[in-house]
């Protein structure tokens, strides 16, 4: 079947004399047979081996790809001039070749090398142009489709591991591809149409599209329903991809030269998708439309070696940003109201609430200096809701774990650049750092809820966790309240458990210690270790030295010798017995003590077992 459909179906596409009914019934199978099986030619995912003959490659191998590029590239120059017939025929290739880029990185490759980025971004341009003009509504509904289907296949072209963001970018748009101006002005498609052609073409519904010459005139062909609103969720995720490349793309895209566009774009998309999410209005729907803002936000925060969070931080409304739209909120205080109802609302909101944990990270990697540094000053907006996030009872582990890891990132000692000192970064940031965490420690609930996580067993969790703990005990190690409220929470015991933890991992099946140097669980346990030594082990010491415990021997009737735990060095009678009530009453004429006494030391830099409740019990 495979050679038989492979050659004959992309031969109807190109061919002026098909009918349109045949041409686009062609590109409707083309566009359901890529969308059959996944992965690739691969045998890692396929459980019956190495299998070639799969639909996506024959369409990749055969002139069916070329065929479709090619039936893309046909719209006119002048979309005021294109046909309904060509604006369906462009869609259906669209979504054709979109199914052949989400196959495999092999399919991607093929499309690319093919030359279907230029006349995907054509048509996506011609479309938004065509839209935005105020035409007869039901051909600009069309354009709805066309500049959806032409995004999500550039956003499958964007994707993989290796794909580069050279073919998709050019500073003066020739040849096909994006400008600056192009991926912010569709970022806003929805605003920039309702300005332009009004708000019903703005609505942009398009549940069926009345195509001329398909069997007739007027016949009513049924498309998949789309919105402006959903071109621009798919050209975020482009610019998420694109932000993830090469550090030269993101320049391009972040730090052009006077040029904020597209930073304005994502922060009023941003802006209007938490709060529309957050107040209920189609909060599925925004939602999904946070998500790859986000992303774009934390990659490009991430890149460059963290050049352009001033310009995410300070991005503020413009008259020119998201097409005349109405003031927005900046990036930070969008983060901060996603991570808020993370915390409330859980769900999917906590879903989206950790991308926006991990995204405020990002940005708060160099807070430290003095104000009006922009990572500092963004703390003020970040830090509360993260505290928040950490001690709310409902808040998911994970959404915790990444709320701690931005704390964190937040209390650390910024990275020094371009050849700085990083003692002197040190020395510098301190003060800043220690008012943060001094903040950080004060808030309510907080040491009790950041002591809980190192007892998680998630290991990315408590790692995190003991090294916000390491931060705020060496450098508030002057202040004797924090140190209070880790003892209170119980610190020192979660440290142990940490080490015990890491320990018993070890020795299972190999007989080794851990060395602090491996796993996540490894190194969280060496900085445990590392506190309790220099922190906790001389008040540790005492303890024990103060309560020692000890193991007495008594002699039965018999002769024989049995073992009397909690007894004194001088040995009691038979009678002092283990009292199962905590103390609360006398044994053998003696009275035991109602609080457990003594901490297990251990076998250095914290690694012993704990002594269990039982026998921690001592007699008075």
């Amino acid at each position: 079947l495979a050679s038989l459909l492979g050659e004959p179906l992309p031969q109807s596409l190109p061919s002026p004399q098909s009918p349109d009914e045949a041409r686009l019934d062609a590109s409707r199978v083309l566009t359901n047979l890529a969308a059959t099986g996944g992965g690739g030619a691969s045998s890692e995912n396929n459980y019956y081996g190495m299998v070639d003959e799969r639909w996506c490659d024959v369409i990749v191998r055969s002139s069916a790809l070329a065929s479709l590029i090619g039936a893309l590239g046909s719209i006119s120059p002048q979309p005021s001039a294109a046909s309904a017939s060509e604006l369906a025929l462009c869609e259906q290739s669209a979504w054709a070749i979109g199914n052949v880029g989400g196959d495999s990185q092999h399919a991607r490759d093929a499309a690319r090398d093919a030359g279907a980025i230029p006349n995907l971004i054509r048509a996506l341009r011609a479309g938004f142009q065509l839209g935005r003009s105020n035409q007869e509504l039901s051909s600009g509904m069309m354009t709805v489709g066309l500049c959806r289907n032409s995004s999500w296949a550039l956003s499958n072209l964007a994707r993989g591991t290796y794909t580069s963001a050279e073919p998709f970018l050019s500073s003066s748009g020739g040849d096909g591809l994006f400008t600056l101006r192009d991926l912010s002005e569709l970022l806003a498609a929805e605003e920039i149409v309702r300005r332009d052609a009004g708000p019903d073409a703005a609505a942009g519904m398009a549940p069926v599209l009345s195509v001329d010459g398909v069997s007739g005139p007027d016949v009513v062909v049924e498309v998949p329903d789309a919105t402006w609103l959903d071109v621009g969720n798919e050209v975020a995720w482009i610019v998420t991809f694109l932000l993830a490349r090469e550090d030269d793309a993101v320049e391009f895209l972040i730090g052009s030269q006077g040029d904020n566009a597209l930073c304005e774009s994502l922060a009023y998309r941003l802006s209007r998708a938490s709060e529309d999410a957050t107040a209920g209005r189609d909060a599925e729907h925004s939602l999904r439309m946070c998500i790859p803002c986000v992303r774009a936000v934390g990659n490009a925060a991430a890149a460059c070696d963290g050049r352009h969070v001033a310009r995410l931080i300070q991005t503020t409304s413009s008259s020119t940003a998201g097409g005349g739209s109405p003031l927005f909120s900046s990036i930070p205080i969008s983060l901060a109201r996603l991570i808020q109802s993370g915390a409330t609302l859980g769900g999917d909101f906590a879903t989206v609430a950790s991308e926006a944990a991990w995204a405020a990270g990002t940005l708060l990697c160099d807070a430290g200096p003095p104000p009006p540094h922009p990572s500092t000053t963004a703390c003020d907006i970040l830090i509360p809701s993260l505290c928040s996030t950490v001690t709310a009872g409902i808040a998911r582990l994970e959404l915790k774990r990444e709320a701690v890891a931005a704390i964190g990132n937040a209390a650390a000692t910024p990275p020094a650049l371009w050849g700085a000192d990083q003692n002197a970064v040190w020395t510098e940031t301190l003060p800043v750092r220690r008012r943060l965490l001094i903040s950080i420690a004060e808030s309510d609930g907080f040491i009790g809820a950041l002591t809980g996580l190192l007892l998680s067993f998630d290991a990315d969790a408590v790692f995190a966790a003991v090294q916000l703990v390491d931060s705020l005990l060496r450098n508030l190690d002057d202040v004797p309240a924090v140190r209070r409220l880790f003892e209170e929470a119980d610190c020192p015991d979660a440290l142990e458990r940490v080490c015990d933890r890491a320990s018993a991992e070890s020795n299972y099946g190999q007989g080794d210690r851990w060395r602090g140097t491996g796993s996540a669980s490894e190194q969280s346990a060496e900085i445990a270790a590392n506190i309790i030594d220099d922190v906790f082990e001389e008040d540790l010491i005492k303890d024990e030295a103060e309560e020692p415990f000890n193991v007495g021997t008594t002699e039965t009737s018999s002769g024989e010798t049995r073992y009397v735990f909690g007894a004194g060095s001088t040995g009691l009678a038979g009678s002092g017995r283990f009292d199962f009530s905590g103390g609360s009453g006398p044994v053998g004429g003696q009275v035991l003590s109602q609080t457990p006494q003594g901490r297990g030391m251990g076998r250095g830099r914290g690694r012993g077992m704990v002594k269990p409740s039982w026998m921690r019990q001592q007699q008075s």
